[in-house]
């Protein structure tokens, strides 16, 4: 494992269990505050968005037209706020790569199993993924396995084998001597 990806993971954790003691107004209030910063940053960014979402910024979330993994990956090249990234070469990427490898040694690729006809691609930078990871660990720590950097821990996860659903990325992500993992397949009979 990165070492820096583990301190992103660490710090953005630790932000996270401070949530976990917020009253509810606190909560509403940040959760309020991130997403008008989110929507913020995609209408700046995003051609799609300003199209789709035109007349809407002042709207709330049940006002707003349905975005289905359909229309994203029809419009993924208008979509994504980086105008560098392109469909056709992530799906490239993909086709070629395997899990734990950054696209353009930027981006975590995930994607879906393309069960509803399409595959859908989704890309996290390091400081989203960061957020991926801590929300995996928190579930964790809910069912009673906390991080500890003292010892050695032992996991076994079952889940998808396919190298770029998030499961995966996860896996690879945090495999280290430190935290060895068996992964099973979700597929195969117990």
């Amino acid at each position: 494992m990165n070492i820096q990806i583990m301190l992103g993971l660490l710090n953005t954790l630790a932000q996270l269990r401070k949530h976990e003691r917020w009253t509810r107004q606190q909560l509403q209030s940040h959760q309020d505050q991130a997403l008008r910063g989110l929507r913020q940053y995609a209408y700046e960014r995003s051609p799609f968005y300003q199209k789709f979402h035109k007349g809407f910024m002042g709207s709330s979330l049940h006002e707003l037209p349905v975005l289905t993994k359909a229309i994203m990956m029809e419009h993924f090249d208008e979509l994504v706020t980086d105008r560098s990234l392109h469909l056709e070469d992530v799906r490239a990427f993909a086709a070629q790569g395997e899990a734990g490898q950054r696209y353009k040694d930027h981006y975590y690729v995930n994607a879906t199993s393309g069960s509803s006809g399409q595959p859908g691609f989704f890309l996290f930078d390091e400081a989203e993924w960061a957020y991926v990871l801590a929300s995996f660990a928190r579930s964790q720590e809910w069912s009673g396995v906390r991080i500890n950097l003292t010892r050695r821990q032992r996991m076994a996860t079952v889940a998808s084998i396919s190298p770029w659903h998030m499961s995966s990325q996860v896996s690879a992500t945090v495999k280290s001597w430190w935290r060895p993992s068996l992964r099973v397949p979700a597929s195969q009979p117990l």
